[in-house]
């Protein structure tokens, strides 16, 4: 059967874009079993200070966060999104609609070929191809001038990582146009071709899944290996909706969605009613029951996934499947399940852009990172 992960594997393939080679690889090396190349250039120095930004859009808002050289991320700011931006992320969400060839009537064919037409008189009048697109880069432009305007350290022109959550109608090139035409860069990594998913930054945000010795490709390798895996439980709340997300990964570029159940109805601005959290509670409940694993870890991400009522509900039902330790991971100093996810892809975007991408940096790089990049292991 063609179920939910099968589904969620083809929309990762189809955003699979090669990181940007700024330079080559040369001989074969074997090391401790791996076939690893060895790279003909240096990472820039100015990539591996340089701080990342983190995007990070819902179905309604989006934010921002920066993380620096010396650990620190911050939160930058939140936008709301307007009500044609609403309408386009609501556009994009289940259930997956197919767009192009083949069709199945010849009425399909011509939506398709004048929707095409129509973009094409769009873009030779200096337009986006699309309305969506024009909303889109205007969200990703005006959260980047954020990280703009609250950093004084230079930035590397342009460049930011996205997580976004699951968007089934969301093309690839309408992504990279709306990007393009803003003169953004999004990074990409060897361990990553596409936009993150909100899980993977959000795990990341929460601290999961990554290697310290991320300047070492042999190292945070291993280090990532030995993580295991671990089964995972995602509450997304927002005041529109209520997302529960089952999966289970490795570390944090490698997450497998299982399930994913959207509950509009249930978003913490709707209407309440005398059974709205309990209603809340038997739907966590039944997803982890169904799942039937244990769940090893649990993210919260949201604008009101720390409202108290929410956080109660949640408490009640993981005492009901035996799981409360899980609250536990909950009570961390500074945790902000609003901007978990942004931080998750801001401290991806540092990664990202001081990684060698996939190969070994050669010992004419030795003194190109120091002590203090974490890049490599503090003095």
């Amino acid at each position: 059967m063609f179920g939910f992960g099968n589904l969620f594997v083809v929309w990762n393939l189809l955003f699979a874009e090669r990181p940007s080679e700024y330079f080559n690889t040369t001989q074969d090396v074997v090391t401790d079993g791996r076939h690893l190349y060895v790279c003909s250039e240096c990472v820039p120095r100015e990539f591996i200070v340089a701080p990342g930004v983190g995007i990070d859009l819902t179905s309604t808002y989006g934010t921002v966060a920066i993380r620096y050289r010396n650990h620190t991320i911050v939160d930058l700011g939140k936008i709301n999104g307007s009500m044609p931006y609403r309408q386009m992320m609501a556009e994009m969400v289940l259930p997956y609609k197919y767009y192009g060839p083949p069709f199945d009537s010849i009425e399909d064919q011509l939506k398709y070929e004048w929707e095409q037409l129509h973009r094409k008189l769009r873009k030779a009048k200096g337009l986006p191809s699309t309305w969506q697109i024009q909303v889109l880069q205007d969200m990703l432009l005006e959260l980047y001038n954020l990280a703009l305007m609250h950093t004084s350290e230079p930035l590397i022109t342009g460049n930011f990582v996205l997580s976004i959550p699951y968007l089934p109608n969301l093309h690839t090139d309408d992504l990279s146009e709306a990007i393009h035409n803003v003169n953004l860069t999004r990074l990409n990594s060897y361990k990553n071709y596409g936009p993150i998913h909100q899980i993977n930054a959000a795990y990341a945000g929460s601290g999961f899944g990554l290697c310290k010795n991320w300047g070492d490709i042999q190292k945070c390798e291993e280090e990532e290996e030995m993580m295991g895996e671990k089964d995972i439980f995602t509450l997304s709340y927002t005041k529109e909706e209520l997302i529960l997300e089952t999966s289970y990964g490795f570390n944090a570029h490698q997450i497998v969605v299982t399930t994913h159940q959207r509950y509009p109805e249930y978003g913490f601005g709707k209407a309440k009613g005398k059974d709205f959290w309990n209603d809340i509670k038997l739907r966590i409940t039944t997803v982890i029951k169904a799942s039937g694993r244990h769940i090893g870890e649990l993210l919260l991400i949201g604008e009101s996934a720390e409202e108290k009522e929410f956080l109660n509900t949640v408490w009640k039902a993981l005492d009901e499947v035996g799981q409360k330790e899980l609250y536990d991971s909950l009570q961390v100093s500074g945790f902000n399940a609003e901007f978990v996810a942004a931080r998750g892809s801001a401290e991806f975007a540092k990664r990202w852009q001081g990684e060698a991408p996939g190969c070994l940096e050669g010992d004419w790089c030795e003194g190109n990172r120091m002590p203090g990049d974490d890049a490599i292991d503090e003095l």
